[in-house]
């Protein structure tokens, strides 16, 4: 079974506790857990975590070792991190160059 890898910051860790975004983020949580999809995560996220309740901050231990991968802090990661958001906000329909990294990320907006 092919896997997918799924780059989460810590708004959807949040949004487990959030009554707005529950049930979708609970809904990914699963498959998170059941080993479906791998949670890919930075350093960076578990820095900002801990000024998270302690609630948020337990979602991650839910999440077997096996089925999550943690991003060490490098140009590299950070850059992808930040690369990933970028297509939401380009409304051009032109692919977008990080200008920290130069990641094109030639994805149609």
């Amino acid at each position: 079974m092919k896997r997918f890898y799924v780059y989460i910051d810590a708004s959807v860790i949040g949004g487990c506790e959030d009554s707005e975004f529950a049930e979708a983020t609970l809904a990914l949580w699963q498959l998170f857990i059941q080993g479906v999809y791998i949670m890919v995560l930075s350093e960076h996220t578990l820095r900002e975590l801990q000024g998270a309740p302690q609630s948020v901050r337990n979602r991650l231990l839910e999440i077997p070792e096996a089925h999550q991968i943690i991003l060490a802090d490098t140009l590299e990661a950070d850059c992808a991190c930040r690369c990933i958001s970028v297509p939401r906000y380009c409304r051009s329909g032109q692919s977008i160059r990080c200008p920290s990294c130069g990641f094109d990320n030639n994805w149609p907006c």
